[in-house]
């Protein structure tokens, strides 16, 4: 097959972006299609969109269970919840103020499709996420097309990263990794990195050469530009350092930092003196059980002998013999 490509970033700042699409990359998937080759689109996110705000007043829609944002999809007309799976339908207008202008926030596999089945209308669209892939041989069967040349552009989230050999995609497009790059999850970074890799792969697999886009608001972000410029091992030899730096794993053993290792040990030793106290407690509650029915106890036998005191036992020499028929 052709060398394997290089991920180049598309500077998303200042873009108007359409279903989640930069023109860049949108004038991209147009001229592969347009030149036979097949588009590979990965979104990690399924749904139409994440949020669904008021555009009025800015409410948001949330999970009545658990509190978490609903991810609206808007094939299935309802609100999922992906923390907790609950499913709420969809208000006709916002809750709060009554207003009708219900906007998306974001974008999900569910809207990058529409928007490029109106960006090439003839083209066969395809999207592959747990939504649509539920039912079974539903894999197989798209598997099957795509290797065929029957569908042009292929729209999915991680399934698509993966152990799929696709000789006929020439372009990869990852619509964006800024979510992993600025989040608190210690391990966000590095999944990212794995992705696009595994990602990538799918680019150039067969004769013809591959081309891949990687859409990012901030594409001097240290990190990214050494996963795209050098590659994962460089990219990783960069994060071990930096995690020794701040002392943390794999570096160390604990997920703890000597500044916070003062605060677990107070937690430590607040959650001991709990323990100890509801041992101790635990342990008064018991004597106090088995105090009040020994107590109980007496009590029982003393009414008994009173009772046998005032109605005395009658013999059955005292009981009179039954008269006889006649």
């Amino acid at each position: 097959g052709a060398a394997q490509p290089q991920c180049k970033p598309v500077a998303a700042r200042g873009q108007r972006l359409r279903g989640g699409m930069t023109p860049d990359l949108a004038r991209a998937v147009q001229r592969h299609v347009g030149e036979g080759g097949q588009v590979l689109l990965f979104v990690n996110r399924r749904g139409y969109a994440p949020a669904l705000l008021c555009h009025d007043c800015g409410w948001g829609a949330s999970c009545r269970a658990c509190d978490a944002r609903m991810t609206w999809h808007k094939t299935r007309g309802r609100l999922l919840c992906h923390h907790c799976g609950a499913v709420h339908p969809v208000p006709p207008s916002c809750p709060s103020c009554g207003s009708a202008e219900l906007r998306a926030a974001g974008f999900g596999t569910e809207r990058v499709e529409e928007q490029l089945q109106k960006l090439l209308p003839e083209a066969r669209i395809a999207r592959a996420d747990s939504d649509v892939m539920q039912r079974a041989g539903a894999w197989d069967r798209l598997r099957a097309e795509v290797l065929a040349g029957e569908v042009q552009v292929l729209v999915g989230t991680q399934m698509l990263a993966k152990g799929h050999d696709f000789p006929g995609i020439t372009l990869v497009g990852i619509a964006s990794v800024d979510q992993a790059l600025f989040s608190s999850d210690l391990r966000a970074t590095e999944r990212m990195a794995q992705l696009v890799t595994q990602v990538a792969g799918r680019a150039g697999r067969g004769t013809r050469a591959g081309e891949v886009l990687l859409q990012t608001h901030v594409p001097e972000h240290p990190l990214l530009k050494r996963l795209l410029d050098d590659g994962y091992e460089a990219f990783a030899k960069d994060l071990l350092e930096e995690r020794a730096a701040s002392q943390l794993p794999p570096s160390t053993s604990s997920t703890a930092s000597p500044r916070h290792e003062s605060s677990i040990r107070i937690v430590q030793a607040s959650s001991s003196r709990r323990r100890a106290g509801a041992s101790t407690e635990a342990t008064r509650t018991s004597s106090g059980r088995r105090s009040a029915s020994a107590s109980t106890t007496r009590t029982a036998a003393g009414a008994a002998h009173a009772a046998r005191a005032a109605c005395p036992v009658i013999s059955a020499a005292a009981i009179p013999p039954t008269a006889s028929a006649t």
